[in-house]
């Protein structure tokens, strides 16, 4: 049922307008704001976190901003599910950074793409897929005919997809070794056996060292990923560079390394970042 119910969304959400779905989210968007919904606390919780010097009425305006923008992204996200690659990707009207990826993948000891919850990672994923090739992990939901739907969506231009776990790992490791691309989402709260205590806007956040220890064993390059919702359903791609800090031995110096070039991302667009998502969980305790 929930297959058919989501590819029937799909559909609808391709054949729409591109304004039309983004107008539709920000008003859902709005109004989750307007209900005070668990979303909207989340995101007032998370930009206390990150902006003290903002006033209030500046925060109220940035979660609001933030809560509109997630609702059109889930939208925007099903509507290039059901549209042609070429058809999506001519939305990229511009592309900054390229170079930083080129001179990464001609270096052929392959490259980690860290593509935060910023902007539309569908769309980010195409464009590196398309031109780049990918591999990335992923959690199952747990309802197989809906995870295998969402996945060939995804694999349509060129992504790999493979499960988290030990086999995805060799994946992901054979892909690097053989000087390839591999997605990691590097804002994703790790078990606490996977990560380490690093700050996250000032904030201690526990912090994936999963891009260490691939980095550490394969000599591959990290670069950060994410695409600009621009007016009228255009979108900018933005590479940026990491610090040198990210390949020290030090799986601390490194996953610091990692949390300050999302952040830097992060700041460029702060209302496209994904606030309702409990980044600070599992180390304070009721601080949602």
């Amino acid at each position: 049922m929930k297959r058919v119910a989501l590819q029937w969304l799909v559909r609808l959400l391709a054949w729409l307008p591109v304004r039309a779905v983004d107008w539709s989210g920000a008003l859902i968007g709005r109004a989750l704001w307007r209900l005070d919904s668990r979303m909207a606390r989340t995101t007032r919780t998370n930009l206390t976190i990150a902006f003290p010097e903002l006033c209030d009425d500046e925060r109220q305006r940035l979660g609001r901003r933030s809560l509109e923008q997630t609702c059109a992204l889930a939208l925007e996200a099903a509507a290039v599910w059901g549209s042609k690659v070429e058809h999506v990707l001519k939305r990229v009207v511009s592309v900054q950074g390229r170079e930083l990826i080129g001179a990464a993948v001609a270096r052929g000891r392959g490259v980690i793409v860290l593509a935060p919850h910023l902007g539309n990672w569908e769309i980010a994923n195409l464009y590196v897929a398309r031109h780049c090739g990918v591999t990335a992990l992923y959690q199952p939901s747990g309802d197989v005919p809906l995870d295998d739907l969402v996945r060939t969506f995804r694999e349509r231009a060129g992504s790999r997809m493979k499960v988290a776990g030990t086999g995805g790992i060799r994946s992901v490791l054979k892909a690097l070794k053989g000087g390839q691309c591999v997605g990691v989402l590097p804002d994703q709260v790790p078990v606490p056996k996977q990560g380490v205590v690093v700050e996250f806007f000032g904030h201690a956040a526990l912090t994936m060292t999963l891009v260490h220890r691939l980095a550490l064993r394969t000599g591959a390059r990290v670069v950060c990923v994410y695409a600009q919702r621009l007016d009228n359903g255009a979108f900018s791609i933005r590479f940026r560079d990491v610090a040198d800090e990210l390949y020290d031995c030090d799986p601390s110096v490194s996953a610091q390394a990692m949390n300050d070039a999302v952040e830097r991302c992060v700041r460029e667009a702060p209302e496209q970042y994904q606030w309702e998502y409990k980044r600070f969980r599992r180390l304070a305790q009721g601080l949602y």
